[in-house]
């Protein structure tokens, strides 16, 4: 890395509405794939070249494929009465066209009432297999926003009383979140970070394995007799985001897939159809397993796969329900009004430019509230790994989603910027 480019990402965080977005150059530029990793993850440390992020796309579709085999995937099928989005003109941004010929940008969607604005994907031929709007795309961590509003729909549907209410599940009945209030478990304020990380139950018998990789009802097992810490912050991870969505099963019981269908060919009224991942089953035997292996309640793992515009549909119904102030929408605003401070809120850290989170100073209901140069305003944030994710300004009607493949695009100047802005800067 040069000495210009290096300085650039140092002190990314101490500017502003930055002229032009950091550049980071590519390992091995026009060679071979790096194949030094195992799954189908990019590694966050990479700086891929085109050959790696085929690679990468390849796997995730031999992913797909394992397990469709497996019967751990769950099809949620389009209606024809699919929300319909137009792009007017689709705005040319000198920027955003570099990142998407050359760079780590896989798709781009900047929606400005009632209609897409810019409108990118990769460049065609880039990779071996082309970015278009049938590719599904990996969400990471922006499914936290995605099953926090699941909850709100289960909470007006009437399968939940109120997110004030303690988690009444069975299986996590003698575990650290077993009647804690819901609500805590929406804001990461479990007072787990003593029993988890942020994939792994801290305990001696799982051996490495990701809580992802077995049934809730053996992750009950290794949670057995614990209790929250006394003193509690917000601590971010991905099993109390699988306690929720796996509670969400229960209390939905039978219906639940029914209830998944109504939502999102219904209220988002996808176009193509969308997918969640199912844990396997584990069939745990002693006197703490409450439930047997197998059922819907253990199976859930909590992502959400959409194609590049069924995500944004997903953005566009929520701020719908907030801006008509339906039911869901007064969920919404709960969830903004009573967030938490921040832990992770770093906007000096050299590392801010690809972490929209890091200019955040608050976090409720999975979601993100109170970035910095917009603060004041009504926005929400769902962030993934690599940088995937979504701001929704509630106010003006504007959604910026982005897909990336490597924790290396300058995130702070395409959605915090532009959202500022209103537009991209040239």
């Amino acid at each position: 890395m040069n000495l210009k480019i290096y300085l650039a990402v140092l002190f990314a965080p101490l500017l502003t509405a930055c002229e032009s977005p950091i550049i980071i150059p590519k390992e091995n530029e026009g060679g071979t794939a790096n194949s030094n990793f195992s799954g189908h993850e990019m590694p966050e440390e990479f700086r891929p070249n085109d050959a790696t992020i085929s690679l990468v796309e390849k796997r995730k579709l031999r992913w797909l494929k394992s397990r469709e085999i497996q019967k751990r995937i769950i099809y949620i099928d389009p209606v024809d009465t699919h929300h319909s989005i137009t792009t007017l003109n689709n705005d040319e941004n000198a920027h955003l066209e570099q990142e998407l010929n050359t760079g780590y940008m896989l798709s781009y969607l900047f929606f400005d009432k009632g209609s897409i604005k810019y409108d990118g994907v990769a460049a065609k031929g880039r990779f071996s297999n082309d970015i278009t709007d049938s590719t599904f795309m990996w969400n990471y961590s922006s499914g936290k926003g995605i099953t926090s509003y699941l909850v709100g729909h289960a909470i007006c549907d009437g399968y939940i009383d109120s997110i004030y209410d303690p988690i009444d599940w069975p299986m996590m009945k003698n575990t650290v979140y077993g009647k804690q209030v819901l609500k805590d478990l929406l804001d990461m304020y479990a007072g787990d970070s003593h029993l988890v990380n942020d994939s792994f139950i801290l305990h001696p018998e799982t051996k490495g394995v990701s809580h992802r990789d077995m049934g809730f009802n053996q992750v009950a097992h290794y949670l057995r007799d614990t209790s929250p810490q006394h003193k509690r912050e917000v601590f971010y991870n991905n099993v109390v985001q699988d306690v929720v969505a796996n509670y969400l099963a229960y209390k939905i019981g039978d219906e639940y897939l029914d209830f998944l269908r109504e939502l999102f060919q219904n209220h988002v009224r996808i176009e193509n159809k969308m997918f969640i991942e199912l844990r396997p089953k584990t069939y745990y035997g002693g006197e703490d397993n409450n439930l047997p292996g197998g059922s819907l309640q253990t199976r859930i793992a909590g992502d959400f796969y959409f194609t590049r515009k069924d995500f944004l549909r997903v953005g566009i119904a929520m701020m719908r329900d907030y801006q008509e102030n339906t039911c869901v929408g007064q969920y919404l605003k709960t969830i903004q009004s009573e967030a938490r401070r921040w832990t992770r809120y770093e906007p000096s850290s050299r590392k801010s430019y690809s972490h929209p989170s890091y200019y955040a100073h608050k976090y409720g209901g999975m979601m993100y509230f109170d970035y910095d140069g917009l603060r004041g305003r009504n926005i929400f944030g769902l962030e993934g790994r690599l940088g995937n994710g979504m701001m929704i300004d509630m106010d003006n009607s504007v959604i910026i989603a982005v897909h990336t493949a490597a924790k290396a695009v300058d995130l702070k100047f395409f959605m915090i910027d532009a959202m500022r802005e209103g537009s991209l800067v040239e």
